[in-house]
């Protein structure tokens, strides 16, 4: 059975995933940047009880 992405990326150590990630994002085009951001506000609103809107996705 072939190995999945995430459980190859799981066993690197944590710099190494951080490198990834961020060579990810560099790549990634503006679609799947905006994709991301949006599910991080999500993710934010529903902890602290807010309205999506009000999470700036600005840097």
């Amino acid at each position: 059975m072939a190995k999945k992405l995430d459980d190859i990326i799981a066993t690197l150590p944590a710099q190494r995933c951080a490198r990834i990630e961020g060579r990810a994002m560099k790549l990634a085009t503006p679609k799947v940047r905006r994709k991301v951001v949006e599910v991080s506000r999500k993710d934010l609103s529903a902890v602290f009880d807010v309205v999506p809107n009000t999470i700036s996705s600005s840097t």
